[in-house]
């Protein structure tokens, strides 16, 4: 059967935390090998067949002739120019197409905290869909056991297992690949050939944290916890991936990146300007860009139990020189006009520049309802659609959205329509019972200043098909 709807997510930052010192060590991956396969095929079959994984295997499937023509298809073709976009998030734009996966409500957690998704970690088989920007057209384009966010590579989709420690990778119409690495994902390299995921392990009763950085089918590097150390990653610039390894109890925070062959790069230690604050915060990751050979590291602070915005720090790094590390901007949240970090970008003449929101961005006028509102370039709203939520999450039954991003000419929103439920509070954080997830999306229209106009009326949102 098929039926329309609308839907929201929210998702966790990416922001990786666990122990290391150093630069990490290399280690080859400790994969088991498991005898079962998962076809994922428009036709949504379940196939059984026999399937092993050694340490030094490749890591781009069970079959190379299973993925051989999406290798040399979609997904490669799409990394090669450059055209892969909000990757590690619930919509994925691969070449022409958006990727989607439908939550199975089994496998969603009643109740959930604020409203937004919360997946079991038994993961429950999902579909995952495709919207064709060209032609409009929604299809299933195979299935999945894996959950949480969805992250492209050459070969497909990789997503958690939680329940297993590992990930598997999703190939369009060819076999789930499982076990596929040991973690869960946490980021993708540009060309999408390099993939970092976390772990935890347990040694001597306690849990450890370990991050495994893969490139080219091989673990080329890991880190490992340290007593008083964890390591933040940051995510990819190119193909060098950036991490922060914290001495929590110290103070002292040391940045560097590895490259596609595992080697190394110490930026130095951050020089922290945060010395102000009621209740001595660890600064969190809040952004990465880069310019040239120029990287740029927002680090952000938040204080108490509702994690309060409390200030920021800029830090600059040259990409390919040690102890290169400079500070840059300091900023409190007396001086900010929103509750979280500002956003960096380059402006029209390649200098860095602040706004609360970057062009490009929906959000809803009220941080939890109102307007739908479009930034059609850093700072400067546009109403995008009036009244889009009405109610707040305080109210017996309402709406929340999960996630909003732009394609091009296309906006594509997940929202969860909540119940609350009190017996599900944890002090000061109310719960709420997710009764259904909807997948909007929005055409822009013609506008003859800019090419893009706004919708405004909610007659122009479209729910997306799919098969349940």
């Amino acid at each position: 059967m098929r039926r329309k709807r609308i839907a929201k997510i929210i998702g966790t930052a990416a922001l990786c935390c666990f122990m290391a010192t150093g630069c990490g060590d290399r280690k080859e991956p400790d994969i088991t090998a498991q005898d079962e396969v998962y076809v994922i095929s428009a036709q949504d079959k379940i196939a059984k067949g026999s399937t092993t994984r050694s340490a030094g295997a490749n890591i781009s499937g069970a079959s190379k002739d299973a993925v051989k023509s999406d290798k040399e298809g979609i997904f490669a073709k799409a990394f090669e120019e450059g055209e892969v976009e909000n990757n590690g998030s619930y919509f994925v734009r691969v070449g022409d197409k958006v990727y989607y996966r439908v939550f199975n409500t089994e496998g969603i957690e009643r109740p959930t905290l604020g409203g937004s998704i919360t997946e079991k970690d038994e993961a429950v088989q999902a579909k995952i869909m495709s919207y064709d920007l060209d032609n409009g057209v929604s299809e299933c384009v195979g299935t999945t056991f894996g959950n949480g966010k969805m992250f492209a590579v050459t070969d497909g989709f990789v997503f958690s297992e939680p329940s297993k420690e590992g990930s598997v990778l999703s190939t369009i119409g060819g076999p789930d690949k499982r076990p596929y690495l040991v973690g869960s994902p946490v980021a993708v390299s540009d060309d999408g050939k390099g993939i970092v995921t976390s772990e935890h392990i347990e040694e001597d009763g306690c849990q450890v944290g370990v991050v495994h950085i893969y490139y080219d089918g091989e673990e080329i590097a890991s880190i490992e916890d340290g007593e008083g150390y964890y390591t933040s990653v940051f995510g990819y610039v190119g193909n060098n991936l950036f991490v922060m390894k914290n001495c929590y109890e110290d103070k002292k925070y040391f940045v560097s990146s590895y490259d596609e062959t595992g080697s190394c790069t110490d930026y130095g230690k951050l020089d922290l300007a945060a010395n102000d604050f009621v209740y001595e915060p660890n600064p969190e990751f809040e952004q990465l860009i880069s310019k040239g050979d120029d990287a740029y590291i927002m680090l952000g602070y938040y204080e108490g139990s509702g994690h309060y915005y409390a200030g920021y720090e800029i830090y600059k790094v040259n990409t390919g020189l040690k102890d290169s590390l400079s500070f840059v901007k300091i900023g409190r949240s007396t001086e900010a006009s929103s509750f979280d970090a500002p956003k960096i970008y380059f402006d029209g003449k390649d200098k860095l520049a602040m706004a609360d929101h970057l062009g490009g961005e929906v959000v809803l006028s009220e941080s939890e309802t109102g307007d739908l509102v479009y930034y059609s370039k850093p700072d400067h709203p546009s109403v995008l659609m009036k009244s889009f939520i009405s109610e707040p999450t305080s109210s017996s039954q309402a709406h929340y959205v999960d996630e909003a991003v732009v394609f091009g000419d296309d906006v594509f929103i997940i929202t969860n329509e909540i119940e609350r439920n009190a017996d599900g509070d944890i002090g000061w954080r109310e719960a709420y019972d997710i009764t259904e997830i909807d997948y909007l999306h929005i055409p822009f229209g013609d506008d003859e200043h800019d090419g893009r106009g706004l919708a405004l009326d909610k007659d122009k949102l479209e729910t997306l098909d799919f098969e349940e």
